[in-house]
């Protein structure tokens, strides 16, 4: 079977090679690290809009995942004939804002649960709990089953639809507040 596009351009990006590898995990966790850092700042500057924040990053990074297979495409296909620094640079970019995103949910979070219940160490406890116990089940589930029965598309579709809707029901709440 042909493989699909997003594919082929994460391949073509990417590289499938030991210090490509270690680019992008350094991205991802760099991105993590400085959306930690400004989520933190975003919690202390705006505490009481807190899941509106939260809210728009979710759909921000929904549709992130609904055009990232056409962003890697179109990367691809432009920087094919770059040089190393180049796709290196274009690489750890497409890495690193989504990335800086989802690091900036988890303070955003804390900060809302700490105001609302005030016990730190139960709030964050919780938070990571069900954060871990959500990404495990959603990997074992895109894995095993929504990647066969939908492809790379539908998968990233799926994912970028929950994001939508987890991000409506925050700042839904949050105007309520």
């Amino acid at each position: 079977a042909p493989v699909p596009s997003g594919v082929a351009a994460l391949f073509t990006i990417y590289g499938t090679n030991t210090e490509s590898a270690t680019a992008v995990v350094a991205a991802f966790l760099l991105g993590l690290g400085l959306g930690a850092f400004l989520g933190g700042w975003a919690a202390s500057r705006w505490p009481t809009q807190l899941l509106i924040i939260y809210g728009v990053i979710e759909f921000v990074i929904g549709l992130f995942g609904f055009v990232s297979l056409q962003i890697f495409a179109w990367v691809g296909l432009r920087f094919t004939a770059a040089s190393m620094a180049q796709t290196g640079i274009v690489a750890f970019a497409l890495v690193v804002l989504p990335t800086l995103l989802m690091g900036a949910t988890l303070p955003i979070l804390v900060a809302f649960l700490v105001a609302h219940s005030g016990h730190v160490g139960s709030g964050v406890g919780i938070l990571y709990f069900v954060n871990t116990l959500g990404s495990a089940f959603a990997c074992v589930l895109a894995a095993e089953f929504l990647m066969e029965a939908l492809g790379q598309r539908g998968t990233i579709a799926v994912a970028a639809t929950l994001n939508f809707v987890v991000g409506g029901g925050a700042i839904i709440r949050g105007c309520m507040l």
